[in-house]
Order: structure tokens, then C-alpha cells, then sequence
């Protein structure tokens, strides 16, 4: 019956013999990590979703009486109350040398940090200026004392 095994989905393999088993076995532990798998990558998706996609920004409400004081107004912070904090504290990027080969992952560091703590950099200068602090070996510190002239 050589037509019989071409009707035998790939997924469950033909085994007859001692052996027969532990193929078995294999195979269904190979479908339930292939299952496994799945289900992480779905859960990735959905955490990268929910990292990519905005959320707005609610103002927080202060009663009347808090405002009223000479005190409260004396230590009010100075950013809007609708710029969100950032509790996180990413790592610093590393000491960037010039090396071409490294600037994609300093790069990379800088934009997570800038990313998750925006509120750290009110101006495009202050990005720079914070990026050029990291240079600090070989050519890039060559690049920024010129630059910081």
C-alpha cells in the first residue's frame, strides 16, 4: 500500500517496531513545546503591542484646599502635572569610544534612556550634550572636546 503513507499527516510519524514509543513520546513532546512556543511568542506580541501604543495621559486632580497654601505653592514642582513620571531607571549607555562597530548599541542606549525618561531631557541640546558625555575615549573624546569648544 505505498498510497497509504502519503495520507498520513507529517505531524504524526509512521513508527512500528520496539521503538514505536519512544517515537511517540518525542513526538508529542515536541508538539507540546512547538505549543509552548506559541503561546510565548503571542505573549511577546502582546507585550510589544502594548509598549508601542501610546496611553493618555489622565491629569491627576488636586483638591482646592491643598492649592491654597503659601507652602504648597512655594514647593509646587516646576514641570506640568500632565507630563508622566518615569519610575524606571534604565542603564546608562556605555563609554563610547568611536568604534564604528560600537555605535549602533550606543546609539541603541541612547534611545531606549531618551525613550524612557523624557522628562530627564526638556530640549534636543540637552540630548546631545547628555549623548556627548559618554564620549569619553580615543576618537569620540577627540570628537566631542571639538565639538564642546
Amino acid at each position: 500500500m505505498p498510497g497509504a503513507s502519503s495520507q498520513i499527516p507529517p505531524s504524526e510519524p509512521v513508527a512500528s517496531g520496539p521503538d514505536s514509543e519512544t517515537l511517540q513520546t518525542l513526538w508529542a513532546q515536541t508538539y507540546e513545546h512547538q505549543t509552548q512556543i506559541s503561546s510565548i511568542q503571542d505573549t511577546l506580541a502582546r507585550i510589544e503591542g502594548l509598549l508601542l501604543t501610546p496611553r493618555p495621559i489622565t491629569p491627576k486632580t488636586t483638591p482646592d484646599s491643598e492649592l491654597r497654601g503659601t507652602e504648597a505653592s512655594q514647593h509646587a514642582p516646576s514641570r506640568s502635572e500632565n507630563t508622566p513620571r518615569s519610575r524606571l531607571k534604565p542603564a546608562s549607555p556605555p563609554i563610547f569610544d568611536g568604534n564604528r562597530k560600537d555605535g549602533r548599541a550606543f546609539y541603541n542606549a541612547c534611545s531606549i534612556y531618551f525613550q524612557l525618561c523624557p522628562d530627564h531631557f526638556p530640549t534636543e541640546q540637552a540630548k546631545i550634550l547628555w549623548c556627548l558625555s559618554f564620549f569619553q575615549k580615543d576618537r569620540a573624546k577627540e570628537y566631542a572636546d571639538m565639538v564642546l569648544r
